[in-house]
């Protein structure tokens, strides 16, 4: 399926999430909690491009902005176990890592404005 969201770094996850929650042309979910115990959040844009808001540690230069630039991509596929098996290869990982239900994503179309 490809590249499913940029993930964008910001130094402060609750002040983004109030800044672009106030712009009507963005959907923005509630701020989650990952596995790491980071906060972040997710927007969708009137052009239905998605973004991840989440913490960043690295920064070239310290400016006062609302976020920094991309970090990552989240990549979206259609079939999970072929997926693994091509990314191991690919990245040569030797152990299976599969998600857990529970760390699925949510589906991009149910956001809810907090």
């Amino acid at each position: 399926m490809g590249i499913f969201a940029a993930k964008i770094k910001c130094d402060d996850v609750v002040k983004a999430h109030q800044c672009f929650s106030s712009q009507a042309n963005l959907e923005v979910t509630g701020l989650q909690t990952d596995k790491k115990n980071d906060q972040h959040f997710w927007i969708k844009d009137d052009h239905q491009n998605l973004f991840n808001i989440v913490k960043g540690n690295h920064w070239f230069q310290t400016q006062n902005k609302i976020v920094g630039g991309v970090t990552g991509a989240v990549i979206g596929v259609s079939v999970m176990d072929e997926s693994v098996k091509f990314y191991q290869t690919l990245l040569s990982i030797d152990e299976k890592c599969m998600m857990k239900p529970s760390s699925v994503m949510m589906d991009p179309m149910d956001f809810n404005k907090n």
